[in-house]
């Protein structure tokens, strides 16, 4: 049998696709998210995207799970609506945080997955957070 991947070493493969921790960045940037989207490009992979529960729970039960890790989340600039940074729009918002992700986004703005909280947002250095489930 021949088996191939294009996945990195110590990725695993869910739901036909590759997920892993690829570098650790410590950036004194403010666009996080810009840092993130350059380094996964690296390896043509992207930051994060949580489409459903099970990408959620994936990435809060994952070995990766005590380290702050960017979401892939951006503000569409045209309709102020966030969206995926593939481009695909934002279906799955969980529960607690409907409210913000409802409300029209600011460009600059990062999402992120703590150890404590689900996402949490920092804004012109105002943060929301809510207790993960």
């Amino acid at each position: 049998e021949i088996v191939c991947c294009d996945c990195p070493a110590d990725f695993d493969i869910v739901a036909e696709e590759c997920r892993g921790l690829y570098t650790t960045v410590l950036s004194q940037k403010t666009d996080t998210l810009a840092v993130s989207i350059e380094k996964c490009q690296e390896i043509e992979h992207h930051p994060i995207i949580i489409r459903n529960i099970d990408d959620q729970m994936y990435w809060m039960n994952n070995r990766w799970s005590n380290s702050v890790r960017v979401i892939g989340l951006m503000c569409n600039n045209t309709f102020k609506l966030w969206q995926w940074i593939d481009g695909s729009a934002m279906l799955f918002k969980p529960q607690k945080y409907d409210k913000e992700l409802d409300e029209d986004c600011r460009p600059g703005n990062s999402w992120y997955l703590f150890p404590v909280a689900i996402l949490f947002l920092v804004s012109n250095q105002t943060m929301f957070f809510a207790d993960a489930p």
